[in-house]
Formats: structure tokens, C-alpha cells, sequence
């Protein structure tokens, strides 16, 4: 009966120590696998910043901010905010059109500090233009356009000191009026042709893989500014149209409906 209980306890104590180096063994790999783990979750830390205007101290949007050691990139929202993963030493290139490309290094990554980096405008001169004849279907149209609406462009309205009675005779008529709606409509509807060849659906479908409504209500809700579609490269394009549809997504893909205007009653 001793011996029964002898070996029944050195049984035991060799589960329970097998048991314990067992135990010993998965805490060591643990520890080791945080320990080579650590630094790259240290070192992968979003960068956060601010773009602002040199001169005004205005936000600007949007930026093309490239981390060229990561090879990664990002455009700064409304706000003039970006947020990008980079680690102490890596190099930021920030370019906007009609500013003076930025390069920043980052040299310190804080989770409540948002970083200010400012650019400052181009200072352009003009070289010299050559023309060589080729004209795209835009530019022949607006060519047209301006043709045609050519005095109507350049319309100017009468002086008032030498010209009391033109003045008031345009006043009176709403003449002033009416050209100067038609001259801004004129620039807003140039400005929109020109965006829909470049800001195309075959683009936003190619980033986005959106089409039908959901791709006409994304570009309703995601405009592209006039001089953003002016001087943007091909790259900068796609960059703001993968960062508004990332913003889209986050907002659980939002919709806008319109309403259709009443019929007018032929009664009346």
C-alpha cells in the first residue's frame, strides 16, 4: 500500500513538472516573439500633420503627401489634416499645385502633437510657349464656345461718372444684371467641361470600381475643384480619388437624392 502511494506521487510530480516546462516553454516563445515583434510595431506609427499655407496660414486640400522611404501616400482632407505610417528618419514629399514641392523629415512621431508643415507658393515666370497645331476636342469646343459668346465675354458695364444715362438705362433694364450672370455661368460651365475630361467615369470606375448611380453619386458628392483638375498630374488624380472614396466608404457609402421639380399646371 505504500508503494502504491509512492508511485502514485512520483506520477504526479511528473505530470505537474512536465506540465510546468511545458508552461515555461510557451511564456519564453511568447516573450521572445514580443520581443522581435516590439520594434516594428514601435516603428510603424502613423505621422500626423497639418499643411498649411506659408503666407496665410490657410489649411490646404489636397495635398499629395508621399512617404518616399515606404513608398506609401496619402492627400491631406479639408481640414489641410493628413495622417500617414512612417518611422523617425523617413523623408515626406508634399506637392500641391502652384506650390513649391516640400520635403520633410519626419524626426518625431507623437500620438497627441500634430505637426505643422507649411509650403509656399511658386514664383512663376513665363518661358517660352510653343504651339504645335494639335488641339484636343475640349479645346477646339471652347475655342468655339469663346467665339461665339465673344462680346458677351467682354461685355463692360457703362461708366457711371461719364455715362449717367447708359448707366441707369442698363440698371433700369436689368441688362447689368443679366450679363454678369451670364459671364459667371459662362466660366462655371468652361470649368465644368473641362473637369469631365479629366475627372471621367471611366477613371473613378478604374480607382473606385463603382458604376452606374452609385459611380454619378460618388462624383456628385466628391466635386473636383476646377484648378485641382487643371494642373493635377495623372498620379495626383488617382491619389484624390482613392482617398475621397476611402472617406465615402467610412461614411457608409451616403446617397444623395434629389427631388424632381413640380410640373407646372396648365391651368394656371
Amino acid at each position: 500500500m505504500v508503494k502504491f502511494f509512492i508511485i502514485t506521487r512520483l506520477l504526479n510530480f511528473r505530470h505537474y513538472f512536465q506540465s510546468y516546462i511545458c508552461n515555461v516553454f510557451v511564456f519564453r516563445t511568447i516573450l521572445i516573439c514580443a520581443a522581435l515583434l516590439m520594434p516594428c510595431a514601435l516603428s510603424a506609427q502613423l505621422f500626423r500633420g497639418v499643411v498649411k499655407d506659408a503666407g496665410s496660414n490657410a489649411p490646404m486640400y489636397p495635398v499629395s503627401v508621399f512617404n518616399k522611404n515606404k513608398n506609401i501616400s496619402t492627400v491631406t482632407n479639408h481640414s489641410g489634416q493628413f495622417a500617414i505610417t512612417a518611422e523617425v528618419g523617413d523623408q515626406l514629399i508634399l506637392t500641391y499645385l502652384g506650390y513649391e514641392t516640400k520635403e520633410f523629415t519626419v524626426s518625431n512621431i507623437s500620438t497627441i502633437v500634430t505637426t505643422n508643415i507649411y509650403m509656399a507658393p511658386k514664383d512663376y515666370q513665363l518661358k517660352e510657349f510653343v504651339f504645335d497645331g494639335r488641339l484636343t476636342p475640349y479645346q477646339k469646343d471652347s475655342i468655339y464656345r469663346s467665339e461665339v459668346y465673344e462680346k458677351a465675354n467682354n461685355w463692360a458695364p457703362s461708366g457711371g461718372l461719364m455715362s449717367p444715362v447708359s448707366l441707369l438705362a442698363e440698371t433700369i433694364s436689368g441688362k447689368r444684371k443679366s450679363m454678369r450672370n451670364f459671364q459667371k455661368s459662362f466660366k462655371y460651365w468652361e470649368n465644368q467641361n473641362y473637369i469631365d475630361t479629366r475627372y471621367t467615369d471611366e477613371l473613378v470606375a478604374e480607382q473606385t470600381g463603382l458604376k452606374g448611380d452609385s459611380l454619378a453619386n460618388f462624383k456628385n458628392l466628391y466635386p473636383m475643384p476646377a484648378d485641382y483638375a487643371r494642373t493635377a498630374t495623372s498620379i495626383e488624380l488617382k491619389m484624390w480619388i482613392r482617398y475621397n472614396f476611402r472617406d465615402w466608404k467610412s461614411k457608409g457609402r451616403p446617397m444623395i437624392f434629389t427631388e424632381l421639380p413640380e410640373m407646372e399646371s396648365k391651368n394656371q
